[in-house]
């Protein structure tokens, strides 16, 4: 038997009547649903341009930090790099933000080595809309 006969015969059966019904359906649904996701794609790179490329060393050391569940935010930030966590009382100076700081920053604190270290408001700013816009 010849190959032009079998597809001859496989293109006259139920199944490839069926298959011509629902493909131009199916692959109409799907470009509903894709359009859509490649639009905000396409334009996220328009608008912000490409992710910082980040080196081996400098990706190993970014951490995700979580927001506490209570500010019913479902979210975590992308920290380049954590110190660590400091006691109030390995502080020797403490001041209030700057008048034009934003209303998220806290005190500001310096530890015995001169480092100054800014305190978030991690509510006030969860609720910025600028922190709530994803493209921020």
């Amino acid at each position: 038997m010849s190959s032009g006969g079998f597809l001859q015969r496989i293109g006259r059966s139920e199944a490839a009547n069926g298959l011509t019904m629902i493909s131009p359906t199916a692959i109409y649904a799907i470009l509903l649903l894709a359009a859509p996701l490649v639009t905000v794609f396409v334009y996220s790179f328009m608008a912000d341009g490409p992710a910082p490329v980040r080196s081996e060393v400098l990706q190993s050391q970014c951490r995700l930090v979580a927001l506490n569940p209570a500010l019913d935010l479902n979210c975590a930030l992308v920290v380049d790099r954590l110190i660590g966590l400091r006691n109030i009382d390995s502080f020797v100076e403490s001041s209030t933000a700057p008048d034009d700081a934003p209303n998220y920053f806290g005190h500001r604190y310096t530890d015995v080595q001169g480092l100054v270290w800014q305190e978030l408001n991690l509510q006030a700013l969860s609720q910025q809309p600028r922190f709530l816009s994803v493209s921020a």
